[in-house]
């Protein structure tokens, strides 16, 4: 039981290394958000990952040394809590009763990863759909 505590150390946490980070997988965005599946991308992206670790720890300075499945699981965290605000904000705009709408605050870490995966929680742009652009024209101006 000892043995398996040991091995499960854990490590520093992130702070001000999130926007060091994010500004890495913004360098190679193409190659990390590829949807594509096959050996080549996976090759591809496992390099790239390799590189990101590289530069991250070289880059990071004294808060302990971060590992490729300990990066892409904060990238992947980070992805998922910027999803669910712009959901979370995309759902209040619409919701009746209970007084103003009051947007979630949004980092400059979260619109940052917005530009990186941009239609992932955008959607498609549908030209045939006459709420497209009422939804647009809401979403845009918010300070109402």
């Amino acid at each position: 039981m000892d043995n398996k505590i040991s091995e499960n150390k854990r490590s520093c946490n992130f702070s001000k290394e999130e926007y060091l980070l994010v500004s890495l997988v913004e360098n190679h965005k193409e190659v990390i958000e590829c949807k594509k599946s096959n050996i080549t991308t996976w090759k591809d992206k496992e390099k790239t990952w390799q590189t990101i670790e590289t530069e991250f720890n070289s880059s990071s300075g004294r808060n302990g040394y971060k590992t490729v499945k300990t990066l892409k699981g904060k990238y992947s965290n980070l992805k998922k809590k910027t999803k669910r605000k712009f959901s979370e904000n995309k759902m209040k705009i619409t919701q009746t009763g209970g007084g103003c709408y009051v947007p979630i605050p949004v980092s400059d870490i979260d619109t940052t990863i917005k530009d990186i995966i941009g239609e992932q929680i955008d959607g498609l742009n549908n030209t045939y759909d006459s709420d497209t652009n009422w939804w647009r024209l809401l979403c845009t101006n918010t300070s109402v």
